[in-house]
């Protein structure tokens, strides 16, 4: 199992006119799932990722990451899972412990995610649209281009990360591709600029506090979904 992710933000100082920064994430996901018991199964996930401003993209731009999670099925509609996130961020060793659900409450709604990462609450509306709300809490790093890589930018506030409720939008093009829609409120939201030595210094003009604020967003996924599995 596996899967490809691209995701790009782009910021514009107002206090330098014409200044601007992009800070984007490239990375793929490479997994197994192994049976361990009629019960339990555990997935192993690898995460290599490029985190960069990609104007001077080198070796030290890329992160090493991964997760074991071990799911326990109460039934076939209502399965609980316990692992650990890791991930070699530029500002040192991020490790989060996760606990999640994925459960078939209905025909129509389905509740899935891993905390304190994400969780969602999906509505299927006809067989091609689904909607419902979701949390994210975001915590990332980004090389910065210079001469020595001195610098990296870290997004989300240090103890709550980067916090997002949303109201998303899933059409089915095709059987596995979805065009995706998300509108919702961020907070604790931080792109704030440091050295090596993890002290605050800021050198590019965009990367300070962004104003807590509605957002919206718009791609294309490729995805396969497993709650067709969860009839009892």
């Amino acid at each position: 199992m596996g899967g490809i992710s691209y995701d790009q933000v782009s910021m514009k100082a107002s206090s330098e006119k014409g200044y601007h920064a992009n800070l984007i994430s490239a990375s793929l996901q490479l997994g197994m799932i192994t049976k361990l018991s009629n019960r339990w199964n555990m997935m192993l996930m690898a995460f290599p990722k490029a985190n960069s401003d990609f104007r001077n993209f080198n070796s030290k731009h890329l992160q090493m990451g991964g997760a074991a999670v071990f799911t326990y099925k109460v039934r076939n509609s209502l399965k609980y899972k316990v692992g650990l996130y890791y991930n070699r961020e530029f500002f040192g060793n991020y490790f989060m412990p996760l606990a999640g659900i994925e459960w078939k409450a209905t025909d129509r709604i389905y509740v899935y995610g891993l905390l304190p990462g994400s969780i969602n609450l999906e509505y299927r509306i006809c067989p091609k649209l689904y909607t419902g709300l979701a949390y994210r809490d975001i915590t990332a790093s980004f090389r910065i281009s210079d001469n020595n890589e001195k610098y990296y930018v870290r997004e989300g506030e240090k103890f709550w990360g980067d916090l997002r409720i949303m109201n998303f939008y899933n059409y089915y093009l095709t059987k596995n591709l979805v065009l995706c829609g998300d509108i919702g409120y961020s907070g604790f939201r931080y792109f704030e600029q440091y050295n090596n030595s993890d002290n605050v210094e800021h050198t590019h003009p965009a990367f300070y506090r962004l104003q807590d604020n509605f957002f919206f967003d718009l791609g294309i996924a490729f995805r396969v979904r497993l709650d067709k599995e969860y009839n009892d």
